[in-house]
């Protein structure tokens, strides 16, 4: 084999090594040490689905979790749940309704006073009953305003709430919880579908 084959072949080997070392360190999954960006965790619709193993993932991972949903039952069980499954950490709960006015956020602030909060999950949602046209709905004006305010205004608010602390100690994560409905429009899910391109758009 002559120089140029060599040398050729040699620089083959060393770029498709560096390729799979870089594709490996880009799949490879981060196990990050949660702890060191907070004490406690806050999730939003944390009852059921996405939010509920949410909370349970992380309580796992040692952070204390505060659950907020709008059903007080729910939250005991989902609560009990965690304590099950790590005894070490605490759980508070906080029972509101997010499509309720702006005074639930004085609610939360006074219980999640004085915790350090380093993971904001903002997923609570809610959608139609059924798919409509926007004209059509039953009740349009109340799913409207229970729309926007669970859907798009928790993610305002909660974040405008603890993003001043995150940003003081340096450290901090929030995941806001979107849908694939949120990237293109969805056809007779108008409103649903506008309110989780707010949340991509917000979170970007």
């Amino acid at each position: 084999m002559g120089f140029l084959a060599t040398t050729g072949a040699f620089a083959l080997v060393y770029v498709a090594a560096r390729l799979a070392a870089f594709f490996y360190r880009l799949l490879s999954p981060v196990r990050l040490d949660i702890k060191k960006i907070g004490e406690w965790a806050l999730v939003t619709g944390s009852t059921d689905g996405i939010g509920r193993a949410y909370a349970i993932e992380l309580a796992k991972r040692g952070l204390n979790i505060i659950l907020i949903s709008r059903t007080k039952e729910k939250l005991e069980q989902v609560a009990k749940e965690i304590q099950n499954t790590n005894s070490t950490v605490q759980v508070k709960t906080v029972a509101v309704d997010f499509t309720k006015d702006s005074s639930i956020y004085t609610t939360i602030r006074e219980q999640i006073r004085g915790l350090d909060i380093g993971i904001l999950i903002n997923n609570v949602g809610m959608s139609y009953e059924y798919p409509e046209f926007f004209d059509k709905v039953e009740n349009g004006a109340k799913l409207v305003n229970d729309m926007i305010r669970c859907n798009v205004d928790s993610v305002a608010y909660l974040t405008q709430m603890i993003l001043p602390d995150m940003l003081k100690n340096r450290r901090g994560l929030i995941v806001n919880v979107s849908s694939v409905s949120g990237l293109r429009p969805v056809p007779l899910l108008a409103l649903y579908s506008g309110s989780k391109g707010f949340v991509d758009l917000f979170s970007r």
